[in-house]
């Protein structure tokens, strides 16, 4: 699940668009 978390984080970050938002909070 590593490179899944790797893509989907990246999802995240985009998504929210907050630069505050911890990646430790994304769906592992």
């Amino acid at each position: 699940y590593a490179s899944r978390t790797g893509v989907w984080d990246g999802i995240e970050s985009v998504k929210r668009n907050a630069p505050n938002a911890p990646l430790e909070e994304t769906e592992e």
